[in-house]
């Protein structure tokens, strides 16, 4: 396999920020140097940060990223503040806040030629690159970088956003990011990838010449079963409820009110509904979730409906929980069978009766659940890894 060196672009690294794509950006990276491929990372929000796998330069636009977020973190507050001063009810769903700053016309004299300009400091420094790697940049904001890059240098360019289908517009992206794909922005790039199949056909649209899907994973080093004792029944780690809030409500808040007898537990931040009897408790860090994964007998994974409507659409967190031997149950996601075989190493509940079904027969049958975890656990490590993931990239790279 030809060694390659890579620039990668990323849209943040710093795992402080609890956004889902960064652990994913660092298995991936860890794999890519495994295998004896070289890389460079930039951040495009965030500081950089540099590791035993790959060097950093700094954010050319830190300043500018340090006020954007400010802006966002202001509005987002104002946000929460209205809504803990109005009286929920458990199925109460609150409308998602729609953020509109005027970026678009900001950018290119804000942000912009400072990037072109690190990117040119980079290249004189490094001399050489084979491919630059665009992970979840908003294009929007960068909307002629991709073609600088590609008209003064002689390299691959591959993008990947590993949030589909959340960016297209008729979804309008994340209310934190105030991103989403427009116009012709992907035209620029030899290869565009995403975590959905589902969505190949629409990248299209935005100018993609050549799409191709590169599925999430897991490194074993990282997520890996533990020993614990079982003090919750039912557990579920997430941020943000954005596009599943009424699967939070059918697989938590009603199971918790008719299962009153069993632990339900939330960890993670951002959610914007209450849910019944479920106890929160608060942030989890990743090095601490591995241990509230291994002392809860139910995992759940709740895939935003964005995700789980779409086919081929893959999220990291059935490969984590199943890598730390966790009994998982989810919501209904139509691409969990071409990963795991649906009754045997993972269970879906469609709604509240189901849920409230499946917690009971497993919280009283403890080698069913086991043997459940047992056949996840065993399935991820054969097919599901970053070093798969990694080979998949580099092949894709080296067809090009």
């Amino acid at each position: 396999m030809k060694k390659v060196k890579i620039l990668a672009l990323t849209s943040y690294i710093e795992l402080k920020y609890r956004i889902g794509c960064i652990p994913l950006f660092w298995q991936l990276f860890k794999n890519l140097y495994e295998l004896g491929h070289e890389l460079v990372v930039v951040p495009y929000a965030g500081k950089d940060l540099e590791t035993l796998w790959w060097r950093s330069y700094p954010n050319p636009c830190y300043f500018q990223f340090r006020v954007f977020k400010f802006a966002l973190d202001v509005k987002n507050k104002r946000k929460r503040k209205k809504i803990r001063s109005s009286t929920l009810r458990p199925s109460q769903k609150i409308p998602q806040s729609k953020i509109k700053i005027p970026l678009s016309s900001l950018t290119k004299f804000l942000v912009e030629p400072f990037w072109k300009k690190r990117i040119i400091e980079i290249f004189r420094q490094e001399k050489d690159f084979d491919v630059v790697f665009f992970l979840n940049i908003p294009l929007t904001h960068v909307p002629s970088l991709g073609k600088f890059i590609k008209s003064r240098f002689s390299v691959k360019m591959i993008y990947y956003d590993g949030d589909m289908p959340v960016h297209l517009p008729q979804y309008g992206g994340f209310s934190t990011s105030n991103y989403v794909l427009d116009d012709y922005v992907l035209s620029d790039f030899d290869l565009v990838l995403s975590n959905s199949g589902g969505v190949e056909k629409e990248l299209k649209n935005f100018g993609a010449k050549r799409v191709g899907t590169l599925h999430w994973g897991i490194d074993p080093s990282v997520f890996s079963p533990i020993n614990e004792k079982k003090i919750y029944d039912v557990f579920f780690y997430g941020y943000g409820s954005e596009f599943r809030e009424n699967d939070m409500q059918y697989l938590l808040t009603l199971p918790s009110v008719r299962l009153r007898d069993k632990i339900f537990v939330i960890g993670g931040n951002g959610f914007r509904n209450a849910f019944g009897y479920a106890k929160y408790i608060g942030e989890v860090p990743i090095s601490v979730w591995r241990r509230k994964v291994a002392q809860s007998k139910i995992n759940l994974n709740i895939t935003r409906r964005s995700h789980a409507v779409t086919p081929d659409t893959s999220t990291a967190r059935p490969f984590e929980l199943a890598a730390m031997k966790a009994c998982i149950v989810s919501n209904n996601h139509v691409g969990l069978s071409q990963w795991f075989k649906i009754g045997k190493e993972i269970l879906i509940a469609k709604d509240a009766a189901e849920a409230i079904e499946i917690y009971s027969w497993l919280l009283d049958d403890t080698e069913t659940r086991n043997q459940i975890a047992e056949s996840a656990y065993k399935r991820v490590l054969s097919e599901h890894t970053y070093f798969h993931r990694a080979k998949e990239l580099i092949s894709k790279i080296n067809s090009i």
